[in-house]
């Protein structure tokens, strides 16, 4: 029997209402540990694996302006490409991003 490997199902929606950027990829009962400007890694309850990212106030702590740091720190700690998560930022949360930092 082949067994296949379904790869997570990467989600990102924003709550313009309370300024919240959320990011999950795995689904799951989960602890925080907050980073740096309203960032909180997501680690699964069960495993400890990280399963996503929460942005509490999104604009307030400026992260439109580089959004390109924020795809980074969220990339490094659930294992995507920078790129990836940057894209799905960006069309979660339209025309909010001002510019492309580098």
């Amino acid at each position: 029997m082949i067994e296949s490997h379904k790869e997570p199902k990467l989600t990102v929606s924003y709550d313009a209402s309370v300024d919240v950027l959320y990011v999950t990829l795995l689904p799951a009962p989960c602890d925080g540990w907050l980073l740096e400007r309203g960032v909180q890694i997501e680690y699964s309850a069960l495993d400890g694996t990280a399963c996503g990212l929460t942005v509490f106030g999104y604009n307030r702590h400026q992260w439109p302006d580089c959004p390109n740091n924020l795809a980074n720190i969220g990339a490094k700690h659930l294992n995507l490409k920078p790129e990836h998560l940057n894209r799905e930022i960006r069309a979660a949360v339209g025309n909010q991003m001002r510019c492309q930092a580098t």
